[in-house]
């Protein structure tokens, strides 16, 4: 249908032993929250399975909206590569809420961000039904990573943090 946009899941760690999702379902069970780990679980029979290279930035840049969440080894901070890979070839994006966010990211004008499963759910729908809104902060995300932070300004800082 045009104008319509097709869920597609491509979780690369889902069915791991030790992946992050595999503990997180173990937890759910230890903890008796069933019910979250049915909905997860059904992530599987609709997850097309992790891609990797340029396959993985081929369906980044055809996304409307990649969903992101930090694993849990970086507490209050963000940083994972997807920030950058996502808002690089121009999809916008749909990230957790971190403390330090907003010293690499306008929150909610360059990236989206949520606190809670609720609040996940209530962007993901407003920015699939407001196509202006989801291109003009999927364009302002990938200016601010081409303009701040490729690995050119990356080796420049590093190397001024080095020699200083």
């Amino acid at each position: 249908l045009k104008g319509c946009i097709q869920t597609q899941y491509h979780i690369g760690n889902l069915d791991g032993v030790n992946g992050y999702f595999s503990k997180k379902l173990l937890y759910l069970i230890y903890k008796k929250n069933i019910n979250f780990f049915l909905e997860v679980h059904k992530l599987r029979k609709l997850n097309l399975g992790g891609v990797y290279g340029l396959e993985m930035f081929n369906v980044l840049a055809n996304s409307f909206i990649t969903f992101n969440i930090h694993g849990d080894s970086v507490g209050d901070f963000a940083g994972n590569m997807r920030l950058f890979e996502a808002t690089g070839v121009g999809t916008c994006l749909l990230t957790d809420w971190k403390s330090d966010l907003s010293l690499i990211f306008d929150p909610d004008n360059e990236v989206v961000t949520y606190k809670s499963v609720s609040e996940a759910k209530s962007k993901l729908t407003e920015l699939k039904n407001n196509p202006s809104l989801r291109n003009k902060i999927a364009i302002a995300g990938q200016n601010r990573t081409l303009k701040d932070h490729s690995y050119e300004k990356r080796v420049i800082e590093f190397k001024d943090l080095i020699l200083n």
